[in-house]
């Protein structure tokens, strides 16, 4: 199994973890406020802030992931889609199903190198 791999997959979700229970606490607290903003937050820290670190450390070779970068365009177009159909503004639980079984689907595809 690569490196990216691991780090796209097993690695992703661990660190992912803390945001997850944040963002279920809240949701349950009825605080949807805090839910969208910790996950928009950190996506958008983890993508600009340490992505940009890193490459400063050490420059990025980023050939041969832009097929990983198409994935991050299909959620964002998801999840703007399920935003704009249906009750605007609003996510419900089929729509949530929906994107987490795209989610298992991207897992799949890293998994077997498509």
């Amino acid at each position: 199994m690569s490196e990216f791999i691991i780090g796209a997959t097993i690695l992703a979700i661990g660190t992912s973890l803390p945001e997850l229970s944040t963002s279920i606490v809240a949701a349950l607290k009825k605080q949807q406020e805090i839910s969208v903003g910790n996950l928009v937050g950190s996506t958008v820290y983890n993508t600009l802030a340490i992505l940009g670190i890193t490459a400063i450390i050490s420059p990025i070779n980023s050939a041969g992931y832009y097929k990983y970068f198409i994935f991050n365009a299909f959620a964002v177009i998801l999840l703007i889609g399920f935003l704009y159909t249906g009750k605007k503004y609003h996510l419900n639980r089929v729509e949530g199903g929906l994107m987490l079984l795209s989610y298992l689907l991207v897992f799949v595809v890293l998994l077997l190198n498509i």
